[in-house]
């Protein structure tokens, strides 16, 4: 059994940043994540639309602030505008980063939370998961859209650090910020299946004008068969859920 000096459990800002500081200190730091995605709530599922809210309060409360001190209306909410504009938003995400793959000519699979949106599951995702064809061709392809949209890797610190083609070479998770919205690339996901092992289990669909690969319904259920922790099961039961209701319409 391996042995450390310090385990930190979780893998948000906090962890990541403890593990990063005590390893330049010479210990050797072990991080435990009991989601299969690591990076924590804030960076994975909070960040785009809790920025848009933060803004839009911050210059309420400001106006407020300066009320008898030459403000002569201080601002307010039309709370269902406001909510329909930040939707706008965070919806239009997900399709703007896949056009941008179509036109580039990537290879990929759409899989995770999108993937079971664009088959029908109601269930609510922040990010773009894809898990790319590893080709050379493929990854320069990637390497140079990437750039195009400044995608930069989510740390906890200050750094900008670029995605380069080494990343997208490894067998790793490549968790990115990008100018439209947060993209995870994949090089595996369940049971170290690439984009080769999991295109026999993808299917063609139409989203927002384009044809996509799509990992299947029945493939994210299998994969997903033994869940270790309670929001896996709710995820569990969605999928199939949605998946039985789209063998009944087929029927």
């Amino acid at each position: 059994m391996d042995k450390y000096d310090v385990v930190i459990i979780g893998s948000g800002t906090a962890g990541q940043t403890a593990a990063y500081e005590l390893h330049a200190k010479g210990l050797t730091v072990a991080v435990v994540e009991k989601s299969d995605k690591p990076g924590g709530i804030c960076a994975l599922a909070g960040c785009q639309s809790k920025k848009w809210f933060y803004e839009g309060a911050e210059v309420i409360a400001k106006s407020h602030h300066l009320r008898d001190k030459g403000m002569l209306a201080p601002s307010a909410f039309a709370w269902a505008d406001f909510l329909k504009e930040k939707n706008k938003f965070t919806d239009a995400v997900p399709g703007n980063t896949i056009k941008g793959f179509k036109k580039a000519g990537i290879d990929f699979i759409l899989v995770g939370g999108v993937a079971a949106v664009a088959q029908g599951a109601p269930v609510t995702t922040f990010d773009l998961d894809i898990v790319h064809r590893r080709s050379e061709d493929n990854i320069k392809k990637l390497a140079d859209y990437l750039k195009a949209i400044n995608a930069i890797q989510r740390r906890p610190d200050d750094k900008i650090i670029k995605p380069d083609v080494r990343d997208l070479k490894g067998e790793g998770h490549v968790l990115l910020s990008t100018d439209l919205g947060p993209l995870d690339v994949l090089a595996l996901i369940e049971d170290g299946c690439g984009y080769e092992e999991l295109l026999p289990d993808s299917i063609k669909i139409e989203y927002q004008g384009y044809k996509i690969s799509v990992l299947s319904l029945e493939a994210m259920v299998n994969m997903k068969r033994n869940p270790k922790y309670p929001e896996d099961e709710y995820r569990l039961q969605i999928l199939q859920a949605t998946l039985r209701q789209v063998k009944d319409d087929q029927d």
